[in-house]
């Protein structure tokens, strides 16, 4: 029958503060870590790693996985998502919340360029 096995990519992001190489390292560490501890893994298939956008709030990536079939993808995304974030906070490596600039005090707000009310 067909082969089971189903390819799996879990994104992220992490801070531009970051240094991108040390994430590099990190992530693949545990990509590893969760391939080796996980039934739900294919053992022979070695993760990759990459980067892929600029984001508003973070350099994003994407790590690949391969599952043994359709649940276990789900499964091996959980995992590893838990195990990037525990290691992550432990590094203090950031993964930032999107980030709007909200400008407040003393706004003279009848001065301010804009439509003029109709006369």
């Amino acid at each position: 029958g067909p082969d089971p096995k189903i390819n799996t990519i879990v994104t992220c992001g992490v801070s531009y503060d970051s240094d991108l190489e040390e994430v590099n390292r990190i992530a693949l560490e545990v990509a590893h870590d969760v391939i080796n501890s996980s039934n739900f893994a294919v053992k022979t298939e070695a993760p990759w790693f990459g980067y892929d956008k600029f984001g508003d709030s973070n350099v994003e990536f994407w790590i690949y996985l391969q599952a043994r079939d359709r649940i276990g993808s789900f499964m091996l995304t959980s995992d590893l998502i838990k195990s990037l974030h525990a290691r992550f906070a432990e590094e203090a490596i950031e993964i930032n919340y999107p980030v709007r600039k909200i400008i407040s005090g003393d706004l003279d707000l009848a001065n301010l360029e804009g439509p003029k009310p109709a006369i």
